[in-house]
C-alpha cells in the first residue's frame, strides 16, 4: 500500500524549461523564459567528469536576482555517490532551489531525503492509531 505525499502548496504552471548546469550563460535566460518553471539539470545533461563543476556552477542559477518562475534543481539518483554529493552541495548554496527533482525515485520516502528549504514548510499532521 502507498501512502500520497503530502501537497506542497506550489501549483507550477503548465511550461517548465530545463536547462544544463554546465551552461552558466544560459541560466537567465532561462529564468526569464516565461516558463512557470525553470530547473538546472545536474544529471543526465552532465558527463560524470564534469558533475562537480555543475554543482559549484549551478549555485549561481539560485543566486540570481529576482527570479520570475519557481527555480528548481534535477539532481543525481540519491542512490548514487553523484547524488549524495549532490545533496552536499545543496545544503551549501546561498540560496535554495524551490524544488529538487529527484530521477529515479523508487518509493516516496526517496523524496523524503531532499534538503529542507531555507524557509520552513508545514509538517504533516502524525498517523492514527
Amino acid at each position: 500500500m502507498t501512502t500520497p505525499m503530502p501537497s506542497t502548496g506550489l501549483r507550477p504552471g503548465p511550461a517548465w524549461i530545463i536547462t544544463s548546469g554546465l551552461h552558466r550563460d544560459r541560466f537567465l535566460g532561462a529564468q526569464k523564459s516565461g516558463a512557470a518553471v525553470a530547473v538546472v539539470d545536474i544529471e543526465d545533461s552532465v558527463a560524470r567528469t564534469d558533475k562537480q563543476t555543475a554543482r559549484t556552477a549551478s549555485e549561481a542559477f539560485f543566486a540570481l536576482p529576482g527570479p520570475p518562475c519557481t527555480l528548481g534543481i534535477r539532481m543525481n539518483s540519491l542512490t548514487t555517490i553523484d547524488g549524495i554529493k549532490d545533496l552536499v552541495a545543496l545544503t551549501t548554496y546561498t540560496t535554495r532551489p524551490d524544488l529538487v527533482v529527484v530521477p529515479k525515485a523508487e518509493s516516496p520516502a526517496t523524496s523524503n531525503s531532499s534538503p529542507p528549504r531555507s524557509t520552513p514548510t508545514a509538517t504533516p499532521p502524525p498517523s492514527g492509531p
